[in-house]
């Protein structure tokens, strides 16, 4: 992976040559204006919880099409090492940039590199399912994410149609559709109203047009980004070739 610019870098306390302390920020001035980050894409809870399931539960994601985010690495989003990465991404022509060599990010990528559905019906955000929130949690209320992840790694849970409807709500919050906080947007509940379709939704195009649509947003200068594109990306440059 390419080294990360040193404008990037935190200010930080160094030693000097004389033993005191000094403002390593002071040597290695910022010349690049820093955009507020704030995001809530959080891989590592389904890092944490996902390799705890049982035999019977890993099964069920993979019938569900989610079997590729089983083997997810222990990966930690430093805010530094985002910007980088999607400064590295052009938008308007779905490519990474890495060194001068561009490289394409395709819907046959985002399958490679997560291993979900590149085909079928895309997922297009609809009117919430109030029937769905209350058979998941027992209210009309708000689907969070720490809730759906304890109900998961519950060891009583079943993986019957109820796990399998969590566990996409639970990857939608987390990693595909994040907002600004960590509830999940209840504009996609109906993607899992019939549990013998969710399989078969195109979620690799749901997340390349939030890809797109995260660093459109960033490179407009706004102050926040959102989406999932910067975990995606830094995928991708794992499993890709130099």
């Amino acid at each position: 992976m390419p080294k990360i610019p040193r404008d990037f870098l935190i200010p930080r306390r160094d030693m000097s040559k004389d033993g005191s302390k000094r403002d390593f920020a002071a040597r290695t001035p910022c010349t690049k204006q820093i955009l507020a980050l704030s995001t809530r894409c959080s891989p590592r809870r389904v890092v944490r919880l996902f390799p705890e399931f049982n035999e019977a539960k890993r099964a069920a994601v993979e019938e569900i099409g989610f079997g590729g985010l089983l083997q997810l690495p222990r990966t930690r989003l430093g805010r530094d090492l985002c910007r980088f990465i999607i400064d590295c991404y052009d938008p308007d022509r779905c490519m990474i940039v890495l060194l001068g060599r561009p490289k394409a990010v395709t819907l046959d990528e985002v399958n490679r590199v997560l291993g979900v559905n590149s085909t079928g019906p895309p997922v297009h955000p609809k009117g919430e399912v109030a029937e769905l929130m209350k058979e998941i949690m027992k209210s009309p209320g708000k689907l969070h994410c720490s809730c759906l992840g304890r109900l998961l790694a519950d060891p009583n849970q079943l993986a019957d149609k109820k796990f399998k409807r969590i566990v996409v709500l639970f990857l939608i919050g987390t990693i595909f559709c994040t907002k600004s906080d960590i509830n999940v947007p209840r504009e996609y509940l109906h993607s899992v109203v019939d549990v013998s379709k969710i399989g078969a939704y195109n979620r690799a195009q749901l997340i390349l047009d939030k890809l797109s649509e995260g660093a459109r947003n960033y490179k407009k200068a706004k102050q926040t980004y959102m989406m999932c594109f910067a975990f995606f990306l830094m995928e991708y440059i794992r499993k890709t070739d130099p």
